[in-house]
């Protein structure tokens, strides 16, 4: 039986920003980078984001490959065509508040119970899990002591 040979995928990499890397990338060719040798002028989405900036609906211009078999990816867009984020007007943002406090509130008892409540049920967990009383000499559901029996076995 004989082994099989594996082939071994060869990545072409771009070594810094010439004036035909930069021609490449305007004639909308791909551009690849190792780790730490993209050049400057080429940034991530989040640290667009981090600049106050969006990609404006541009695709991206390069991309930086590492790890084992360089399978891990980050794509890479020019600052130079970045646009400014939308900011959301008070409306907006005035019914997104409206939105959150929709899916904070039980429908069951009403109220606000502070984190959003199961889409399922709609439903706090008060409401969801009702308790049927307090266990006797206690001040919680579950049996813990109240403070005063601790004293108590203190003394």
């Amino acid at each position: 039986m004989t082994a099989r040979r594996r082939t071994r995928r060869v990545r072409v990499f771009a070594a810094s920003a010439t004036p035909e890397a930069v021609a490449a990338t305007e004639a909308g060719e791909w551009l690849t980078y190792r780790w730490g040798c993209a050049p400057d002028g080429y940034v991530t989405r989040r640290q667009l984001g981090a600049l106050g900036l969006c990609p404006g609906g541009r695709r991206p211009g390069a991309e930086i490959r590492w790890g084992r078999g360089f399978k891990r990816v980050a794509y890479l867009y020019r600052v130079a065509d970045a646009r400014p984020k939308r900011v959301p007007s008070a409306a907006q943002l005035a019914a997104l508040g409206k939105a959150m406090a929709a899916r904070r509130t039980c429908t069951r008892c009403g109220r606000d119970v502070g984190y959003c409540v199961p889409t399922s049920t709609r439903e706090c967990v008060d409401c969801m899990f009702p308790v049927s009383g307090l266990v006797a000499g206690t001040d919680r559901a579950w049996g813990a002591p109240t403070a005063t029996q601790w004293a108590g076995e203190a003394a």
